[in-house]
């Protein structure tokens, strides 16, 4: 198998917030990038909810100390923190989501990373029960989306949404639908990032799944089904590998897992057993 030499690498998501417990959680930023860069991680994905979370100074200079670079900034605790999404009922929250958006794509876009990614996934919102209202609501995204993705392409930034399990959400919760849904942009930097957790929960066939996803995929999140790190469940990676090998995948593989049995496990455990397919 050729599998993730041919592709950028792999990644870890990583947050400064105790909010996620299915992140790996930075305590130290000195002792933790390091350990993160000697484990073999090579790409950051960073969970906060603005820009001004982190002193870029010191964080900066761990990445580049420890051959990191951030790739991608996720956005869920937007929406855990502040209470707003994409299709909130408040236009004034709905703004506040988008120009928070807009901050973190210009701000990744003007770095030299070799990918450059906003991850949404939580905080495009919930729909309500009625109807009528929740295409109001569907209205409202397709209009933030569509400003997001103008600044996107400005910045050379690739927004990715993420494909979420029923049992969190309510809407875009499997590949299918999200395919139908981000078609409808026609955009180069509008893409489907999918999660091996959330497949597991919804689809029938994971690799049939991604085949047909194909062009549509911009991210790829490696969870096992516990939650744990890969290797640490029952989830065939091995075949997941081969078929984003199959359809041409080639940016980086990034592991989202909680710190359990506990940090040093995960970050280890999970590189090697990826790195060994």
């Amino acid at each position: 198998m050729v599998g993730i030499r041919q592709m950028k690498g792999l990644g870890l998501c990583i947050t400064f917030s105790p909010l996620f417990k299915h992140i790996i959680q930075i305590e130290d930023q000195a002792i933790d990038l390091k350990n993160i860069g000697e484990a073999g991680y090579r790409g950051i994905e960073l969970s906060i909810s603005d820009i001004e979370d982190v002193d870029w100074g010191p964080f900066d200079r761990h990445l580049l100390e420890n051959d990191l670079e951030l790739i991608t900034i996720a956005t869920g605790l937007v929406r855990k923190v502040n209470n707003i999404s994409l299709m909130d009922s408040d236009h004034n929250s709905r703004k506040l989501a988008v120009d928070r958006l807009n901050k973190m794509i210009k701000f990744i876009g003007s770095r030299g990373s070799s990918s450059k990614n906003i991850l949404i996934g939580y905080l495009k919102g919930e729909l309500a029960d009625d109807k009528d209202y929740a295409d109001t609501q569907k209205t409202w995204l397709k209009d933030a989306l569509t400003e997001l993705i103008d600044t996107a392409g400005i910045f050379n930034v690739t927004i990715v949404l993420e494909v979420i399990n029923h049992n969190e959400v309510n809407f875009l919760c499997n590949i299918s639908d999200g395919v139908d849904f981000v078609t409808k942009f026609n955009s180069d930097h509008f893409k489907l990032a999918i999660d091996t957790y959330h497949m597991n929960i919804d689809e029938d066939d994971i690799s049939q799944a991604i085949k047909q996803a194909k062009e549509h995929i911009g991210y790829v999140h490696l969870s096992d089904d516990n939650r744990g790190y890969p290797g640490s469940g029952n989830i065939n990676f091995p075949e997941i590998v081969r078929v984003l090998e199959e359809i041409n995948y080639r940016d980086f593989l990034v592991i989202e897992c909680g710190a359990f049995p506990d940090k040093k496990t995960a970050l280890t455990g999970g590189y090697k057993y990826m790195s060994n397919i």
